[in-house]
């Protein structure tokens, strides 16, 4: 297993805390986002492996910062992986967000396994 650079993004204090601690076997260094914005802001300034996203967020939601990101950055920070996490991921919701350019959608409850798992298969080819 190799270690990641991660922003976990959710306006919930105690969700990206949780987030962080199944993550923790695979990240080298985790930066915490309220929202889409500071997502942005920390994909400007920080080379960043992979996003971990919720999508119902203030100001700047998960949808709307991963449009950003493929659309005003330059590569590789445009190609980042980005994994939305939710409550309510049905198909149509999960192909809205994959037009938007979120590549898995993973439904809450996380499964600790399933999203190290999901991380090193988007990250595999990023190094």
């Amino acid at each position: 297993m190799r270690n990641y650079k991660i922003i976990v993004a959710d306006d919930v204090v105690d969700t990206r805390m949780l987030i962080e601690k199944m993550i923790s076997p695979v990240c080298e260094i985790c930066y915490e986002a309220n929202n889409g914005q500071e997502i942005i802001d920390i994909l400007s300034s920080k080379e960043i492996d992979i996003i971990l996203t919720d999508i119902d967020m203030p100001k700047v939601n998960g949808l709307e910062a991963t449009e950003l990101i493929r659309k005003n950055f330059d590569s590789p920070k445009k190609d980042t992986p980005i994994i939305a996490i939710t409550g309510y991921a049905s198909l149509p919701f999960t192909e809205r967000c994959k037009r938007f350019g979120i590549n898995l959608v993973l439904s809450k409850p996380l499964n600790e396994t399933e999203i190290i798992k999901a991380i090193e298969r988007l990250c595999k080819y990023r190094k």
